[in-house]
């Protein structure tokens, strides 16, 4: 005999797996939405030195958008970062960590990033009010190896909570790592 706290706790998990399973759906191209800008404080910077970034969402529309706000931030986001040969870094040990992939295999990537990284403190969702910018800061060396030299494009994506507005996608922006200078002259 099921109890009434069992009953719940499988009701919970059946919606919970209806809605992770659930298409996103994108907004039509006209309708306006959000957009999120990608910057860097320098787009040289050294071999072995930190690759940082900002990613300002800025909301379009007439109402409030809700957005994911799990912990830490960098779960939110889906990143695609490609060196001049077209090829995507190693991840790191970090970005395995908070994909949940313990054995050194990239993650799947799934079209809803609610879907590639397990939750690790879920806050719930954060609201954008119209016309109001809510900046991100990434440490993008943290999750990526990027201490070749090399000219790395840089393009983040993040859906809103509801699904009411899709999917946004900063324009790339391109970094590149410079070989670590000697020591001695």
């Amino acid at each position: 005999m099921e109890t009434h706290w069992f009953k719940t706790q499988k009701l919970g998990w059946a919606m919970f797996a209806a809605a992770a399973l659930a298409p996103v759906a994108a907004a039509p191209a006209d309708a306006p939405g959000f957009s999120m800008v990608l910057s860097t404080p320098s787009d040289t910077v050294e071999a072995g030195s930190r690759v940082l970034l900002t990613a300002a969402l800025t909301n379009e529309t007439d109402h409030q958008i809700l957005l994911s706000n799990d912990s830490p931030h960098e779960v939110n986001f889906r990143y695609n970062v490609r060196g001049a040969s077209g090829e995507t870094p190693p991840k790191t040990r970090r970005y395995r960590q908070l994909t949940g992939d313990r054995n050194g295999k990239d993650a799947v990537e799934l079209p809803d990033p609610r879907l590639v990284f397990p939750r690790q403190g879920n806050r719930g969702p954060t609201g954008i009010l119209p016309g109001k910018t809510l900046k991100f800061y990434i440490d993008l060396s943290s999750l990526f190896d990027l201490s070749q030299p090399d000219t790395y494009t840089i393009q983040v994506s993040w859906f809103d909570w509801d699904g009411s507005v899709g999917l946004v996608t900063s324009s790339p922006i391109t970094v590149t790592v410079t070989a670590a200078e000697s020591g001695g002259k």
